[in-house]
């Protein structure tokens, strides 16, 4: 092949960026082109040209993985597209940044997609979103900034598609947060089982502080309330309170000291919010009940919780996207909304936006059907069986009581004529 075809070849299928920075991999490519025969090239070229076999796509069957480069000129992102929405069952991967040998200008996005999908342990929840789709209920998206912890990271879209289409939100999409696996455990599984360890630490911690005050502390003879007890167990250090309590160098002193530890250790885990402080501490207290307790044990004992018994408020993602694979809960108690034109593909300003607008968070996947049912389905068990107070119906009942009768609240709260 002619040096003049090859360059020609090398513009057209790398974006600008990758030709000023990977000189060794375009030599590569040059050197490969330079020894292929010109005349079965252009005759390949050709043939690809002018068959068409789009109308057999949707015969297709098996797993299909569809990969484009953004800015491939050859076979575009719109080419893409088209074909796999025409196999049925299949995924697309638009890779940004890219050209037309996306294999060569992003292995580390392309190998990893590869791997999974040919091992059958890609994320069978979501496809990844790459392009320009018009927005659904169902999509994930990324905050660019984090705000209130955890609540701030990802977030699933949860306004239903014919409000959308209809433009009925006005604008405002409603969405439910998606919380790490380990922060949804820190923030509403630990606590609890955290507190419930905790109670009969905290018993057998007031009844030696009130026994050994009865034993050695004649000067202070009403016994210390429990909540005394546990403020004090809870603000000094260990060693000051057995010396306050006048106990001797032994056993007793050491059941103490180490009560007060556990103690202490759990009630800081509960305030920190801390995932391994607090499950380093229930590992602590239940220790104390079973001695063959293990982290590993206590991890596998959490985890197979969610798993066999999950709330009804939370839907579990395994995996969202190729870096979005630890497991994930979306939070339904949480409904939380955000304006349409926040959530887009990338984060520069969109010419079809407010002028100088910048979008607050970035769509990087898509719920595929059943879970998209699934998740709405839970979200109205969850709020359907919220009930009203009766007050409420009484006050509801007397206020439209007055309407039908012609009066009507004043501003001020009185009753007046219509």
């Amino acid at each position: 092949m002619s040096a003049a075809l090859v360059e020609e070849m090398i513009e057209t299928w790398f974006t600008p960026r990758f030709r000023e920075t990977q000189n060794a991999a375009l030599d590569r490519v040059r050197v490969m082109l330079s020894e292929a025969n010109s005349t079965g090239y252009i005759a390949a070229i050709g043939a690809i040209a002018t068959a068409d076999l789009s109308e057999r796509l949707g015969a297709i069957r098996c797993p299909t993985l569809v990969i484009a480069g953004e800015h491939d000129r050859q076979t575009p992102p719109s080419m893409a597209r088209e074909i796999h929405e025409r196999i049925i069952g299949s995924r697309l991967l638009v890779l940004p940044g890219a050209g037309h040998c996306v294999a060569l200008e992003t292995p580390l996005r392309v190998n990893p997609a590869l791997v999974e999908f040919l091992t059958e342990q890609s994320f069978p929840e979501c496809e990844e979103i790459t392009d320009n789709r018009p927005i659904r209920q169902g999509d994930i998206f990324r905050w660019s900034e984090s705000g209130d912890g955890p609540y701030n990271f990802l977030g699933i879209v949860v306004t239903a598609d014919c409000d959308i289409d209809k433009k009925k939100h006005r604008g405002i999409l409603s969405y439910v947060p998606i919380l790490p696996i380990n922060d949804y455990l820190r923030l509403f599984y630990l606590p609890g089982a955290l507190s419930r360890a905790l109670v009969p630490i905290s018993e057998q911690l007031i009844k030696l502080i009130r026994e050994h005050q009865h034993r050695n502390r004649a000067d202070f003879p009403e016994p210390v309330s429990q909540d005394a007890a546990l403020v004090w167990a809870g603000s000094r250090q260990p060693e000051e309170i057995a010396t306050e309590l006048r106990l001797p160098e032994g056993r007793p002193r050491s059941i103490l000291i180490e009560l007060t530890t556990d103690y202490q250790m759990a009630a800081r885990a509960l305030e920190s919010e801390a995932f391994q402080d607090q499950v380093n501490s229930l590992l602590r207290l239940r220790s104390r009940r079973e001695t063959s307790m293990t982290r590993e044990k206590l991890l596998k004992d959490m985890y197979s919780n969610l798993a066999t018994s999950p709330p009804e408020d939370c839907l579990f993602i395994g995996r969202i996207g190729l870096d979005y694979r630890t497991g994930y809960i979306a939070y339904l108690r949480l409904v939380r909304e955000i304006q349409q034109e926040d959530a887009a593909i990338r984060q520069e300003p969109d010419p079809g936006h407010r002028p100088g607008h910048r979008p607050r968070a970035r769509r990087i996947a898509r719920l595929r059907s059943p879970y998209v049912y699934r998740l709405t389905q839970q979200l109205v068990q969850v709020f359907a069986s919220i009930g009203l107070p009766a007050e409420y119906e009484g006050r509801r009942d007397k206020l439209l009581q007055l309407h039908a009768s012609g009066l009507l609240l004043n501003p001020k709260g009185g009753v007046e004529k219509a």
